[in-house]
């Protein structure tokens, strides 16, 4: 039945979160070759000392965790300052092109762990035994000869348990809109 359900859902949300997951990772990778460049010892495992020490006392540390900052200022004339990953050579061009790069990366390795949630999810989803066999009807009526292919067993049994009257709503619709159906 999964396999009737992974053809029936070929374009679906999964394959474009896939997608969009395999271009986050060439986006990570070219980041990582990026800092390379200038600090070969560099590890996206292990923590980077050299951003550590230079974002200590930069309002550039918020962008680490969070993609877009809202920094708020003075005590009596509140200003307010919009920090974002987007902007980041424009609000701190002091600071060097790998530590730019380092703070795209965090952002994009987030980006990569919000995308496996989501793909999780959705498989856990297209896993359970209701909608595997809802799918499955569903297929059984619009290709049946495409479902017969992939899943012989389970459409045999299908086939059994509705002539015998197991399915009583569906052996009601199979009748009414697909009487060739019943003489399989």
């Amino acid at each position: 039945m999964v396999g009737v359900t992974n053809i029936l859902e070929k374009t679906s949300r999964e394959k474009i979160l896939l997608d969009a997951k395999e271009e986050t990772l060439k986006t990570i990778k070219g980041l990582q070759s990026a800092i390379k460049r200038d600090y070969p010892d560099f590890l996206r495992s292990k923590k980077f000392i050299e951003f550590e020490k230079y974002i200590k006392n930069s309002e550039a540390k918020y962008l680490v965790k969070y993609d877009a900052v809202r920094i708020k200022t003075g005590f009596f004339f509140k200003k307010e300052r919009i920090l974002t990953i987007k902007n980041i050579e424009n609000d701190f061009p002091e600071m060097p092109k790998a530590f730019q790069y380092y703070i795209r990366l965090c952002s994009m390795k987030r980006k990569q762990s919000k995308l496996t949630r989501r793909i999780g999810k959705l498989n856990k989803y297209y896993e359970k035994p209701t909608e595997l066999f809802a799918r499955f009807v569903q297929a059984y009526f619009m290709q049946p000869e495409m479902v017969l292919s992939v899943a012989p067993v389970c459409t045999r049994q299908f086939n059994l348990l509705l002539k015998s009257g197991y399915y009583k709503e569906l052996k009601d619709f199979f009748e009414i809109f697909c009487p060739d159906k019943n003489s399989q």
